[in-house]
């Protein structure tokens, strides 16, 4: 009978550590959340186009890449899929990294044309953007996307269907997954 009651004392003192720990545990500071939703970027739709808008208007020009540049915070990431060198995802950290590759990118491709997929029911077509609010004090914005552009050597025009995750604090991308698999690129003919 004894050991029935040290069980029983044992579960009761379990249950009054848990309590207790629960009641002690801190609160969310109300405050806090308050002053991060406040910081929380107003209208993450804009900053999304306006990067769409940039890119679309990447001629080669140092103006137009640094106008993309410019968008993202100085220690940004910009991830994007494999490439025909490349093995996996590439991530290109920081300004000159993200500079780089959109040099690359405009320098490879004329006639870029980027753009927000338009979804279609109930005769009403939009563009969707899901947005939810990110642990870093920002916005977190996803869209799905068509880009179609020309590579300049070939003359080809390519389009391919893709997604787009932003990741937005104080106005400014901090980290960018731009997915468009090679798989799914299409030549387009006139």
């Amino acid at each position: 009978a004894s050991d029935v009651y040290k069980r029983q004392v044992r579960r009761c003192l379990l249950f009054i550590v848990i309590a207790l720990v629960t009641t002690i545990a801190p609160i969310p500071d109300i405050c806090a959340q308050d002053d991060q939703s406040q910081e929380r970027d107003e209208d993450p739709r804009a900053i999304v186009q306006e990067w769409l808008a940039a890119w679309n208007n990447l001629d080669g020009s140092a103006e137009a890449t640094e106008s993309v540049v410019q968008m993202f915070l100085p220690d940004a990431y910009h991830e994007v899929g494999p490439n025909p060198r490349q093995i996996g995802t590439v991530l290109y950290e920081g300004h000159s990294a993200i500079r780089k590759y959109t040099t690359d990118f405009a320098n490879g491709n004329t006639n870029i044309q980027f753009r927000i997929r338009i979804v279609t029911a109930n005769e009403k077509a939009i563009q969707l953007f899901h947005v939810a609010d990110g642990p870093w004090g920002g916005t977190s914005v996803a869209i799905e996307l068509i880009g179609a552009y020309n590579d300049r050597e070939t003359s080809k025009r390519w389009m391919s269907p893709g997604a787009a995750f932003f990741q937005i604090q104080a106005g400014k991308i901090r980290w960018l997954r731009l997915y468009m698999p090679e798989d799914e690129r299409m030549e387009v003919y006139p």
